[in-house]
């Protein structure tokens, strides 16, 4: 029987989750846009057996789903309807990567019984998605682990995202154009995440859910500063000062539970995180 099926194993994540399975010597099924069409339950009759499902296929571009509200639900819960109905036909543990579902933080640090109020398309299909997911759980005992990651960066990442912007602007020596200097997250290194994966596979069956995240939040302003001084470069910053929609100003993950239970902890500060991903990507260091 195989390892793992991994749904969005073409993405930025789902690379990253297949080295980790080659390198621990998992064996795994990848499932990208390529090989079929999660929103279409035909796509997983012919998927053999697995043991763990990671579900990482879905549309992630928070400023994008107010206009693409149709094909971001229907990917990220009709989607993860056939993901679940695979999971119980072939009695498969469940681990979805899901998202900031908690919207205006009430009081920080965010653990997990913090209220849930989604502000965008985004965050609220997730959210849809894990009240299924528990709603299985609880009623027909799916093995399920949710993962609420926070703001991911790395290597390969999409330059909409806000990283891997800045660093673009810095290779091609452009003034740094930012909407908003203000705004601070909690920013996770990918390969903390993808530890926190793997981790999933080893607890106790039933539903859990687990913030994924460094603990710690930092400003717009502070990234490009940081940025700047790992590269050595002194380029202007503009700020447009134009808030997104139902922008949050600080957030910050508890991350005790998975600490306590998942045995998890982030290995990368923020600053070790940017010094990585700058050394892979942009100074061909191993």
């Amino acid at each position: 029987m195989t390892d793992v099926l991994i749904t969005g194993g073409g993405g930025f994540l789902g690379k990253k989750v297949i080295s980790k399975l080659k390198e621990l010597n998992y064996s795994y099924i990848s499932l990208s846009s390529k090989d079929g069409d999660i929103n279409n339950k035909e796509t997983f009759k012919s998927i053999s057996k697995v043991k763990f499902v990671f579900h990482l296929a879905g549309k992630s571009f928070i400023p994008k789903s107010w206009d693409q509200n149709d094909e971001l639900f229907k990917t990220n819960i009709i989607g993860t309807r056939n993901v679940i109905n695979y999971c119980k036909r072939v009695n498969a543990k469940l681990i979805m990567a899901s998202s900031y579902v908690y919207g205006y933080p009430e009081k920080l640090p965010i653990n997990e019984n913090h209220p849930v109020k989604p502000n965008n398309p985004y965050s609220l299909s997730k959210w849809i998605s894990e009240q299924i997911i528990e709603f299985e759980s609880k009623q027909d005992n799916l093995n399920a682990v949710i993962l609420r990651i926070f703001n991911i960066y790395g290597n390969g990442q999409s330059e909409k995202f806000l990283i891997p912007k800045i660093i673009s602007y810095i290779k091609n020596n452009k003034d740094i154009e930012i909407l908003d200097l203000k705004p601070k997250r909690d920013f996770v290194y990918i390969d903390d995440v993808v530890d926190a994966f793997i981790l999933s596979m080893r607890i106790n069956d039933g539903f859990q859910r687990f913030n994924i995240g460094s603990g710690k939040s930092f400003s717009v302003e502070e990234i490009i500063k940081m940025i700047q001084e790992i590269f050595g470069s002194k380029l202007k910053v503009i700020s447009h000062e134009k808030t997104r929609r139902n922008e949050i100003k600080d957030v910050i993950a508890d991350i005790s539970h998975a600490r306590n239970i998942l045995k998890w902890n982030p290995k990368y500060t923020f600053y070790e995180g940017l010094h990585k991903y700058i050394d892979e990507v942009v100074l061909q260091k191993p």
